[in-house]
């Protein structure tokens, strides 16, 4: 696609105020010029949707709607820019800048202090701290443990050996055992 010129001829303020905490918030309706195409466009709409603007052809009438382009087009993103430009410039009201989101670190990535007499679960709490400082977003991970059968627990004792294929007599042994 060739670069094309887009000029914003007129933004107008959709009737109720943007609520941006919806997943899609319709703006603006905008008229653009292409002047290239030698073309007007009527009615497109502007948006908001996940921290992107986008820019949708005009609501098709009774009459049909004579312009279509897809949503991710470059003309779509040209149109979408050059609206929210004009659409500030007015006065609309932008979205909030967005909330940063938490980070996931893997337990085994955490610089863990090497002092043994503290629990684990603290120095991972201090550990997260550090790391979510250094990255300016909250950080958590998860530890996982697994739990060891009870000794009184005899059936599922037994169960885990015939899955491992362990022979009953060498499982009497080792209870036997203490092992």
């Amino acid at each position: 696609m060739t670069d094309l010129t887009v000029n914003v001829m007129g933004v107008k303020m959709t009737p109720r105020s943007p609520d941006f905490s919806r997943k899609w918030t319709p703006m603006a309706f905008i008229d653009i010029t292409i002047p290239e195409l030698q073309m007007e466009v009527n009615g497109a709409l502007l948006a908001h949707q996940k921290g992107k603007y986008l820019a949708h052809s005009p609501k098709p009438t009774a009459r049909g709607s004579g312009v279509q382009w897809a949503i991710n087009s470059p003309l779509a993103k040209i149109v979408a820019e050059k609206a929210v430009r004009q659409y500030e410039a007015m006065g609309g009201k932008m979205p909030p800048e967005p909330k940063p989101l938490r980070q996931f670190i893997p337990l085994h990535e955490l610089e863990l202090s090497p002092d043994e007499g503290v629990p684990l679960e603290e120095r991972v709490e201090d550990a997260l701290e550090i790391e979510a400082r250094k990255r300016g977003v909250e950080c958590f991970t998860e530890i996982w443990t697994r739990p060891e059968p009870e000794a009184d627990d005899d059936e599922a004792v037994d169960g885990l050996h015939r899955t491992l294929g362990i022979d009953p007599a060498v499982s009497e042994a080792c209870d036997r055992a203490g092992l």
